[in-house]
């Protein structure tokens, strides 16, 4: 993908190849960045916090129903090998048995307990593929996403902040989160289903404010300009656009152009008036010998800054 400005082609990859190169880092944060991985290995060997439990002889019963039911036992009290040989177990024995379809769900909630979420975000679309009408799809559809979230790089003091890192996953969980929201509209999912969309918005949102402030500090206005358009556009429900379009403003006041810097002081007015970027750009429309009451006056949008009925 380009975004093209005037005469300026700006292209996206090069920019993060070039924040992520090795020529752009500095000796220290090479070491940083051994000794947390360094760090993290320890931790893992030290043992995770999820547990399989042990594994040891399991007692299988007479039905479907029993062995399921002691699956989910085991599921829940943290035993997920003895969990998954119940769960297998049914599959094979029962292949007939609605509890047949309900062992291949939960063997994929053995692999997210697990915190294998590759794995259990791949078996989750197959359940929901093979089984799109079954009672327990939104589980399997939410619990995709889910996974997708978890594999968002976490933040820690160590290493850069998350929305300076790679995004792959954070727009793979948006992507299958808004999915979910659109084809389960009814599911109990719902309210946590939200609330993680808007916070991949906000992720996505940083990481462009991110993008554009590294473009001014090299000079490149229109470059900048891209990205908080991109944020204002793409990412229209986080809570970045007041910030996006108040830097998108002083980068016209930086590029002499005072026009395009009063439309975009005066839109933010407008929209997010209560706002503290509102505040800050009537500041400027007054430096800019504008009469801010007449022009909102004679100008009315709206009050732009709540999105709450939107849908994500």
């Amino acid at each position: 993908m380009k975004l093209v400005h005037g005469e300026d082609v700006i292209i996206d990859r090069p920019v993060e190849a070039l924040l992520s190169s090795p020529s752009s880092l500095s000796a220290m944060y090479r070491i940083i960045t051994t000794i947390s991985l360094a760090l993290g290995t320890l931790v893992a060997a030290c043992g995770s916090t999820t547990s399989s439990g042990a594994v040891g002889p399991v007692t299988f019963g007479q039905t479907a129903k029993v062995n399921y039911d002691r699956g989910v036992a085991e599921l829940d009290d943290k035993n997920v090998d003895r969990a998954r040989r119940y769960f297998k177990h049914v599959r094979s024995d029962y292949p007939y048995s609605r509890f047949a379809t309900l062992a291949e769900l939960r063997l994929a909630d053995c692999e997210f307990q697990e915190e294998a979420y590759a794995e259990a975000a791949a078996s989750y679309r197959r359940f929901v593929k093979l089984h799109p009408t079954h009672e327990n799809a939104d589980h399997a559809a939410y619990r995709r996403g889910l996974s997708f979230y978890k594999m968002i790089p976490t933040d820690w003091f160590l290493v850069p902040p998350s929305y300076e890192r790679d995004m792959s996953a954070t727009r793979d969980a948006l992507r299958e989160l808004r999915s979910f929201v659109r084809r389960f509209p009814e599911s109990d999912y719902l309210p946590e289903a939200t609330k993680l969309v808007r916070d991949c918005l906000t992720r996505l949102a940083q990481h462009e404010m991110y993008v554009a402030r590294f473009y001014l500090r090299r000079g490149k206005h229109r470059a900048a300009i891209g990205r908080t358009e991109v944020v204002e556009r793409e990412y229209a429900d986080s809570d970045l656009v007041p910030e996006a379009m108040f830097v998108r403003g002083e980068t016209y006041i930086d590029m002499d152009d005072r026009p395009s810097a009063q439309e975009t002081f005066l839109a933010i007015a407008r929209r997010f008036p209560k706002t503290a970027e509102a505040e800050r750009a009537r500041e400027y429309l007054r430096f800019l010998d504008v009469d801010v009451a007449a022009e909102l006056s004679t100008h009315t949008e709206g009050d732009g800054e709540n999105h709450d009925d939107e849908e994500p």
